[in-house]
């Protein structure tokens, strides 16, 4: 579960180009997990 949401994190990121929104992606699932 905690895969899919990264990856998820991960391909909305790339899709909108935005780093910093990456970055907040890792750090809410590094928080959650």
């Amino acid at each position: 579960m905690r895969y899919e949401v990264h990856v998820y994190i991960l391909c909305l990121s790339h899709i909108l180009n935005i780093r910093s929104y990456h970055t907040v992606g890792y750090s809410v699932v590094f928080k959650f997990y």
